[in-house]
């Protein structure tokens, strides 16, 4: 050794007069790597660590696939417990799972072969193993995992036998297992994590989810992976299980790490795309500042809950190697972590494992054209600008952070100003490259970092300019633009005059259509007066039609009902005068009771011919007010007990043609009542849908009634008029009629929005 350097990241370099230069990082003696060593004792029993313990005394008890292995650190001696078939007291097996210490101070080993208890003085083992015909035994060989309850009880888990409960005092297994018919059960008998909360609840890792075993109640919360459910466990497959100072449940699967919320009994997931290393977590443990240590199939990976990042650290850091294994991590009363895997076991103290703050240099290590070096007459890391000139348009660049504790972490970046407006992060690669840039001035900077992932943000750049083709210069895409220019006004000239002929056509073209269309519209003006007059003529002869059709049916009616009954009048008063002169009283008295009831009946035919008219109480009151008006002034002073009803209560709204309609298709019903059933009673009913589209008209009697039948071909009682009126409006007519049981007219339409 001829010289030793420390640089500024604390790495060590050492000159020898033959042997080279070696260096050596400081910090990755923090890490201390306990392994296998060949033909001596001193060492573990086989690189493939699955299990740690530190005992009270300060004894470090590691379990391998080749036995068990006990290490006092303070006098550096190892020693080594192995299964000898010959000796029933020795281990039960090599492959040891899992190492504890009860509070009394016995050490207990769960191997592939069965429950050990290992007794200091005489340093033999006592076997627990499954006996098939006895259900006290344990209930399968291989042991996953041993906790001491509060009152003293141990608790076994087993790969395939599910939960044990053993009283050291009366060597009896109680079991809990799972039965595939009752929810109330485990769920697996293949247990892989254990841990008892604050509050006694047992948390335990199987091959089908998270279980959490109540055992006062004797109950069973499960929790399962659901793909359709981001905030349920990310796998089934339970590897390891923490609290931490927060009470926060920390829940290792092989496919990621999961955080516990138990008032929503739901899981924060993080995996690699968070920041881990790996997703199949196996250990999971805690620092004295609250951050979370992971191991996994790539490393150890630490969690700071406060900034919620991940710093990984790997096999160039100092670690074992990067795959470690399931159940094996410890920490120790003294705050040293151990995790082991395939290669040994990893011991560390947190607080020790520190990042390196250094800023590292970033310098250019490399310019090239096709993988050519460019010609730059200067050192490369040096340099500050160059050019290249079309069609050497591309370039490739490799560039270095000068950071040496563990350069295969350091990480890169670079980006070419001008060009682009993000950075590439390109990780532990060096190098990038450009192709078929447009000319112009561009500025390349290369940023990296140390490998904590310090960073230089300041890191190097180097100016570039690419010179275009002449097609791509400014002056000549100047010209093109003048002369395209000059080409689209020349264009849009002759363009402007063929729009000026073009408009002139269709003016011209709209002026003589536009005569035309004065010539055609007086035409139909005169067609339009012509049919209008016509119209109008058409509209009066229909009117004097009507009055005419009225004036007959008055005339009719008067001559067939008034005028008979003034004739009757006129007979039966001559009659009275020539009894008058014999003094013949009781035929007097007689003939004036015809005449009474004559006049009487001919009131009555007079109002219903007034009625017959549109009475202004339609006009005014509309069809609710004009039928209740009806039947007060008619029916009502004739003696005839009235009942109208209206469904909902309130006016209605209807046009004027279907209150016209409805008005005398009930008018025609009562008359029918009134002239010629001789009822003592009627009754009137609307009634309208909720929606006001549908309506009901309903008139009945309890007059002498009639065959509908018989009078279908005659006619007559305003059956026509009546079936005439609902045809016009649409509607459906039905009657019902009994000779000496009364008569019953509905109508039913649809009410159409038509204007009033």
């Amino acid at each position: 050794m001829t010289s030793i350097y420390e640089d500024r990241e604390g790495v060590l370099w050492i000159g020898t007069v033959a042997g080279g230069i070696h260096k050596l990082d400081m910090r990755k003696r923090h890490f201390i790597h306990y392994q296998e060593n060949p033909g001596s004792p001193n060492g573990l029993s086989s690189n493939n660590v699955r299990s740690i313990y530190e005992d009270q005394a300060g004894m470090l008890w590691i379990g391998t696939d080749a036995g068990l292995d006990r290490y006092d650190r303070d006098e550096n001696l190892w020693y080594h417990y192995q299964n000898d078939p010959f000796d029933p007291q020795s281990l039960s097996h090599n492959f040891v799972r899992v190492i504890y210490q009860d509070r009394a101070g016995a050490i207990w080993i769960g191997t592939s072969g069965g429950l050990d208890r290992f007794d200091q003085e005489t340093e033999r083992f006592i076997h627990y193993i499954n006996d098939p015909v006895d259900g006290n035994s344990l209930s399968h060989n291989v042991v996953m995992f041993i906790h001491e309850d509060r009152e003293g009880m141990l608790w076994i888990g087993t790969k395939g036998g599910g939960l044990n409960r053993f009283d050291p005092k009366t060597g009896q297994f109680t079991r809990y297992q799972d039965d595939p018919g009752n929810s109330q059960s485990m769920g697996s008998n293949r247990l892989w994590a254990f841990h008892e909360d604050r509050a006694g609840i047992f948390w335990i890792g199987t091959a089908n989810g998270l279980v959490g075993f109540d055992r006062e109640t004797r109950k069973y919360t499960h929790y399962h992976a659901d793909p359709n459910d981001p905030h349920s466990l990310s796998h089934n497959v339970i590897m390891s299980i923490y609290e931490d100072r927060e009470g926060r449940l920390w829940v290792g699967t092989i496919d990621g790490l999961n955080k516990f919320e138990p008032e929503s009994e739901t899981f924060i997931r993080y995996t690699e795309k968070d920041g881990l290393p790996n997703n199949v977590i196996y250990g999971v443990l805690e620092d004295g500042q609250g951050r979370i240590w992971i191991s996994t199939n790539k490393g150890i990976s630490r969690y700071d809950p406060r900034t919620e990042t991940f710093k990984n650290y790997d096999v160039t850091d100092g670690l074992q190697g990067n795959e470690f294994n399931g159940g094996s991590y410890y920490k120790s009363n003294s705050g040293e972590m151990f995790f082991g895997g395939i290669n040994g076991l990893s011991a560390f103290y947190p607080e020790l494992i520190v990042d390196n703050p250094h800023v590292p240099p970033v310098v250019l290590t490399s310019l090239t054209q096709g993988g050519e070096n460019v010609q730059l007459y200067k050192s490369v890391d040096s340099l500050a600008g160059v050019t290249f000139e079309w069609p050497n348009n591309f370039f490739e660049f490799e560039f270095s952070a000068l950071s040496y504790a563990n350069p295969e972490k350091n990480q890169y970046a670079y980006k070419l100003e001008g060009f682009e407006e993000d950075w590439n992060y390109i990780g532990t690669k060096r190098y990038g490259r450009y192709t078929h840039l447009p000319g112009g001035t561009y500025t390349l900077r290369l940023i990296g970092s140390n490998n904590d992932g310090v960073w230089n943000k300041e890191g190097v750049s180097i100016k570039l300019t690419i010179v275009p083709p002449v097609w791509a210069t400014w002056w000549f895409r100047g010209f093109i633009t003048a002369v395209l220019l000059g080409a689209g006004f020349i264009a849009y000239r002759l363009r402007i005059r063929s729009i000026e002929a073009h408009r002139r056509e269709l003016i011209e073209l709209v002026e003589e259509r536009t005569t035309e269309l004065s010539r055609t519209n007086g035409l139909l003006e005169k067609e339009i007066d012509s049919r209008r007059l016509a119209e109008e003529a058409l509209a009066r002869k229909a009117a004097l039609t009507a009055v005419a059709s009225e004036r007959n049916r008055l005339a009719r009616d008067l001559h067939d009902s008034v005028t008979q009954s003034l004739y009757s009048l006129t007979l039966f008063t001559q009659a009275a005068l020539e009894l008058g002169e014999t003094g013949k009283s009781e035929q007097i008295k007689h003939n004036l009771t015809r005449i009474a009831d004559t006049a009487g009946q001919s009131l009555k035919e007079m109002r219903l011919l007034v009625y017959n008219l549109r009475p202004i109480a339609l006009e005014d009151e509309g069809l609710v007010g004009a039928l209740r008006h009806r039947l007060d002034s008619v029916e009502g002073r004739a003696g005839v007990q009235t009942r109208f009803m209206v469904k909902p209560e309130g006016a209605i709204e209807l046009p004027t043609a279907v209150e016209e309609g409805l008005y005398r298709i009930a008018q025609e019903a009562l008359n029918n009542a009134m002239q010629h059933a001789h009822a003592a009673s009627v009754s009137v009913c609307i009634v309208v849908s909720p929606d006001g589209r549908r309506l009901e008209l309903e008139v009945s009697d309890n007059g002498c009634g009639f065959d509908p039948e018989g009078v279908k071909d005659k006619g007559g009682l305003g059956l026509i008029s009546i079936t005439e009126r609902v045809r016009d409006l649409g509607g459906k007519l039905s009657i019902n009629s009994v000779p000496e049981q009364g008569t019953t007219i509905k109508v039913s339409l649809e009410v159409k929005p038509w204007p009033r």
